[in-house]
C-alpha cells in the first residue's frame, strides 16, 4: 500500500509526459500470471550467490519477496480506478484552499 496508494494517485491525478502509457504498463503487468514470475525471481537469487557467495536461492528468508512483485500492480490498478471515480471538483477546491498536492 505505501506504494501503490501514491503511484495511483498520481497516476490518476496528475497528467505528465507518459502517465497514460505507464498505467497501461502497470495494467499489462497485472495479467502477467504469477506463476511466470517465479522462475525469473529463482534466477536473480540464483546469479547473486554466484556473484556475492551469499547463497539465498534456497532459504526460507526470502518468500515474502516475491509478494510485493506480484500484489503492487494489482492494487495500482485497482487504486488507479478508485482515484477517478473522484469528481476533479474536490481537488481544485483543495487548491483554492491553499493545499498542495501531498496535502489533499
Amino acid at each position: 500500500m505505501l506504494i501503490s496508494v501514491p503511484a495511483a494517485f498520481a497516476l490518476s491525478r496528475m497528467k505528465f509526459l507518459g502517465s497514460a502509457t505507464l498505467a497501461t504498463g502497470v495494467f499489462l503487468t497485472y495479467l502477467i500470471p504469477d506463476t511466470l514470475l517465479f522462475l525469473p525471481l529463482f534466477k536473480m537469487f540464483a546469479l547473486f550467490g554466484d556473484l556475492t557467495g551469499i547463497q539465498v536461492a534456497h532459504r526460507w528468508y526470502v518468500l515474502p519477496d516475491p509478494v510485493p512483485h506480484i500484489t503492487v500492480p494489482f492494487c495500482t490498478w485497482i487504486m488507479i480506478r478508485l482515484f477517478r471515480l473522484d469528481p476533479k471538483e474536490l481537488d481544485e477546491a483543495a487548491i483554492i484552499d491553499g493545499a498542495s498536492w501531498s496535502r489533499r
